[in-house]
């Protein structure tokens, strides 16, 4: 079926110091099942996989082999704004391999400016509605 899964499971698994029997506990499966998804015998139903990648803390993009990052989504740190645009504009300041001008500078600046401040204004926004985006 999925020897990379099976891998994976099986590391993590190691990696937290869970037994197959405490694995198939927290997953509500018997051991043999947890032991067919370890030789990449067995896949698991959807639901099965979002608790294995739950109680392994990993994503389930990176049980199935789909990424080698294994954080989930809402643990991966976004980059600021602000963080981007000194990248961009400090450590590539190129465009087609030739350091872009003074000139254009300037208009990634404003760009990068405006950006920051319809960000903070939206951010704003959610607190007084009591909603957020992660921004």
């Amino acid at each position: 079926m999925n020897k990379l899964f099976g891998q994976r499971l099986k590391k993590e698994r190691e990696i937290r110091g869970l037994t197959q029997a405490d694995l198939a506990k927290e997953v509500k499966v018997s051991v043999p099942t947890i032991a067919e998804y370890e030789a990449g015998k067995k896949m698991p139903r959807h639901n099965k996989l979002i608790i294995l990648a739950k109680t392994l803390n990993v994503s389930t993009d990176y049980l199935l082999g789909l990424t080698d990052i294994k954080e989930p989504a809402h643990m991966i740190k976004r980059p600021k704004i602000t963080d981007l645009k000194e990248y961009i504009l400090n450590k590539y300041p190129t465009r087609n391999g030739k350091l872009i001008s003074e000139e254009e500078a300037r208009i990634w600046n404003k760009i990068f400016e405006k950006l920051i401040d319809a960000m903070e204004t939206a951010g704003d926004d959610e607190k007084k509605n009591g909603t957020t985006n992660g921004y």
